[in-house]
């Protein structure tokens, strides 16, 4: 049997600035925050297409 590495960690945070909670953030640092976090997931998903990384062949055990 497998031994599970979750975690059940209620104070997770929805920021990914490390170490800091989301509400201690100024309106202005989490305008910030959100840009920075959606260039990321669009320079991710471009890098992901022209890699074709993400596949739903069997073989590769797909999505």
């Amino acid at each position: 049997m497998m031994k599970s590495t979750t975690t059940n960690n209620h104070d997770a945070q929805p920021c990914s600035t490390p170490g800091v909670k989301h509400s201690a953030l100024t309106p202005e640092q989490r305008e910030d925050q959100r840009q920075y976090d959606k260039e990321f997931i669009h320079v991710m998903n471009e890098f992901i297409a022209k890699t074709e990384l993400l596949s739903d062949d069997p073989f590769f055990g797909g999505i």
